[in-house]
């Protein structure tokens, strides 16, 4: 696939990329929430509208939620987010 600078759109920060489908994401990808970017969680299951990930607690209990892909980060464009360090870019 080519891409035109067209399909490219400037972006402040990674974390203000909204996704609203399950459908970006796939299970075995590490993923962070917005309001916790410090803890790596899996994806572990996909369904129609959430994305159930997994992560150890501090005290090594695994956890299991359920979340809507608007409240997760993924980190799959970052090296062009920071390309250069001239503008932020985003292909989401």
């Amino acid at each position: 696939m080519v891409f035109k600078k067209e399909d490219l759109r400037l972006c402040d920060y990674q974390y203000q990329i909204k996704y609203t489908s399950t459908k970006s994401f796939k299970k075995g990808q590490v993923v962070f929430l917005k309001s916790n970017p410090g803890v790596e969680m899996v994806v572990h299951d996909i369904n129609d509208k959430f994305v159930e990930t997994i992560w150890y607690s501090s005290d090594g209990e695994l956890q299991v939620v359920n979340t809507s892909p608007e409240c997760l980060l993924q980190y799959k464009y970052a090296g062009l987010l920071i390309a250069n360090k001239k503008f932020n870019v985003c292909l989401s």
